[in-house]
This record gives C-alpha cells, sequence and structure tokens, in this order.
C-alpha cells in the first residue's frame, strides 16, 4: 500500500510563470538577458548533475565563470523573488487530488529542484501549501541524487512511496530504480512507453491501482 506521496512542483503541481523574474532579469542585464536565458537550462543541467545541492554563493560563481555574465548574489535574490510574483495558480485536478490524498490518509511531499526563496512562497500564494508535510527544495539536496529521493521517502519504505512528476529520468526512471513506484505526468502524450503515465492529476489513483491501498 502507498502511504508517501512525492511530488514534483512545476510542471506537475504549478504551471510555470515567471514573467515577473524575466522583467526583473532584463532590467539588470540588459544585452545579456537574451544570451543567459537561452542557455541557462543547459548550465544548471551540468550543476545538479555535479553538485548535491543549490548554494547562492557557488552558484552565482558558477553561471559567471562559465557564461561570462556577472551573477551576484543580490541579482540571484531578487530574481527568485521576482519569481514568486507570477501566476500561482494550481494545475487542473491538484487541489481535488490533494484532499482526497489527505483525506485518506497519506502523507503528501513535495520534492523540487530549485531554491526555497522561490519555492515555498509559490506553494503558500497558490494556496496548496498547507497540504504537504515536508517541502524538500534544491537548497536542501538536488535531483537526481539518490540522497534527495532518500530524503523525500523519509521513514517510509521504498515500496511504500511513489513519485509524480513530469521529468522522465528524475521523476521515473530513477525513482523506479531505487524501488520506488512512479507516475509520469505526460499532458503532451509525448512519451510512448508503456509505463504509468497521467495527463492530469485526476487520473492518479486510477492509475495507481490495487497499489493505492484504502
Amino acid at each position: 500500500m502507498l502511504k508517501r506521496f512525492i511530488f514534483d512542483l512545476d510542471g506537475t503541481l504549478l504551471d510555470y510563470d515567471f514573467s515577473e523574474g524575466e522583467k526583473y532579469l532584463k532590467s539588470v542585464l540588459g544585452k545579456d538577458y537574451d544570451r543567459f536565458h537561452s542557455s541557462l537550462q543547459s548550465y544548471l543541467d551540468k550543476y545538479e548533475r555535479t553538485e548535491r545541492k543549490y548554494e547562492v554563493d557557488k552558484l552565482c560563481h558558477y553561471l559567471t565563470s562559465e557564461m561570462g555574465i556577472r551573477i551576484t548574489p543580490e541579482i540571484l535574490n531578487n530574481w527568485l523573488d521576482a519569481n514568486t510574483n507570477g501566476n500561482n495558480t494550481p494545475k487542473y485536478g491538484v487541489v481535488e487530488t490533494l484532499d482526497e490524498l489527505k483525506r485518506d490518509g497519506k502523507s503528501l511531499v513535495v520534492l523540487t529542484n530549485w531554491f526555497s526563496r522561490e519555492q515555498i512562497p509559490r506553494l503558500d500564494k497558490a494556496g496548496i501549501i498547507d497540504y504537504f508535510d515536508e517541502i524538500i527544495t534544491g537548497d536542501i539536496v538536488l535531483k537526481p541524487h539518490k540522497e534527495s529521493y532518500m530524503v523525500a521517502k523519509g521513514e517510509f519504505d521504498p515500496s511504500e512511496c511513489v513519485v509524480i512528476g513530469d521529468n522522465l529520468n528524475f521523476d521515473y526512471v530513477i525513482p523506479k530504480s531505487l524501488g520506488m513506484h512512479s507516475v509520469l505526468i505526460d499532458e503532451g502524450d509525448v512519451y510512448h512507453y508503456t509505463i504509468p503515465k497521467v495527463k492530469n492529476l485526476r487520473k492518479l489513483k486510477k492509475t495507481l491501482g490495487g497499489i493505492y491501498g484504502e
């Protein structure tokens, strides 16, 4: 029986809306903004593969040296704060699903690869923060490192845990290799594999079937 539900955040619980953060970066980076924005994710992917957690000073030094664009702790923190002011509406079916899981006595956790300074206020503004027993952010430990999933499972056995998210590697392949259950969020039906996947969270309980438990 499943007891611990471990949710990714962006693309799973909340839609992406970082328009306010983009406005801020444009104002401080000027002509360097387009280059920073277009290549940022590839640099973050590299950081996440080699580092165990996000640290403001370390990330600023890394981005500055790798990208050749000066990113200070002040810029990073102001950017994170600006991102909390976007549209923080839960995705379709999220509130109803979280309600149902809590009524069924499940333990709910968020496991997200970004800073608590941004992610916790976004969950709060979305009105769903109180559903979660823990919020584990990238400044604690990073996916895809094994430690992140071990922290997220808490005192539960891996077989009692399910990871739900929209990243095939982080939220499906690696949790499965650790003995956890996984469900992939695949809104666009991109992944043509015979794996547990849903277009929205309202399909979650049905997809889990007999392992859900009561």
